[in-house]
């Protein structure tokens, strides 16, 4: 009888008047602004630029020099002799 009358409260099958953990909800996190993530992506310390700049700056130099020395090179050489 007893089984009876306890699963016919109102309490047991009632959802919580407050769900668990509720104080303790994460905030959300703020997405930074435009100019941040386009820094980030572009030329920050993470970005793949700076990643590919030390090894792309060998070659810059390489292949620059080339382009000087071969549509320049008159104004390299040296004088004629007298």
């Amino acid at each position: 009888a007893s089984s009876s009358s306890a699963s016919g409260t109102k309490g047991e099958n009632a959802k919580p008047a407050i769900k668990p953990g509720f104080l303790s909800k994460k905030s959300k996190k703020k997405e930074p602004m435009f100019l941040v993530r386009w820094y980030e992506k572009t030329i920050g310390p993470n970005s793949l630029f700076m990643k590919v700049y030390p090894i792309a700056k060998n070659y810059v130099l390489f292949f620059g020099g080339v382009f000087l020395m071969h549509f320049h090179g008159h104004q390299l050489s040296l004088p004629p002799p007298v």
